[in-house]
């Protein structure tokens, strides 16, 4: 998809900023939760606004560590502008559950090895999505939680540089600084005395 084509993306959901559509209730939460996640991967533009359309509700929040958008449309867009960025992606799923913490009602958590493909690598996030419903099964929050660390790390040069150089060299100066603060401490203790 070109820059010209994302632009007109608005356009391709016109009715996804308004009103509640039926939702099939007797889908259970799992099963919309694991169509919605798989739809919005998908390079349809009119699945995903099938998707948002049904399930998601008016006021919907989508968050990950990059981003927070906030209603239909915006959360549309978002996953458009991915499927334009990307030329596939693909999530293989390790597990989906209900949420089982205290007042983790009407949760689904999705774990799952996300692949987002370029012309000249794949990169693989492993990827945590959490489901939010309310009681009329709409999805009220959808958050994405992966490693900037993964992602880095997967670069070429970048990621060597990262994971030998940078996260070694941050290791070793905070080392030092605690010994030294210990030190400082140990100094303070004995001037004291």
């Amino acid at each position: 998809m070109s820059c010209k084509e994302l632009q007109n993306t608005a356009n391709d959901f016109p009715n996804v900023a308004y009103g509640d559509h039926c939702t099939n209730t007797n889908k259970s939460i799992k099963d919309i939760a694991v169509e919605v996640h798989s739809a919005l991967f998908s390079k349809d533009n009119a699945e995903k606004e099938n998707v948002i359309r049904s399930y998601f509700d008016a006021q919907a929040v989508f968050e990950d560590p990059t981003v927070h958008v906030q209603g239909r449309r915006n959360i549309a867009l978002q996953f458009t502008l991915l499927s334009c960025l990307f030329s596939s992606i693909t999530a293989v799923y390790r597990s989906v559950a209900e949420a089982s913490a205290p007042g983790a009602h009407n949760q689904i958590i999705i774990d799952s090895d996300v692949t987002y493909g370029l012309c000249w690598q794949n990169i693989e996030i492993r990827t945590i999505t959490r489901f939010e419903f309310n009681e009329q099964h709409k999805i009220v929050r959808r958050e994405d939680v992966w490693s900037i660390a993964d992602l880095i790390q997967q670069i070429p040069i970048l990621g060597w540089m990262y994971a030998e150089i940078g996260r070694k060299t941050t290791g070793i100066v905070s080392n030092q600084l605690w010994s030294l603060v210990q030190e400082i401490g140990k100094a303070w203790n004995e001037w004291e005395v």
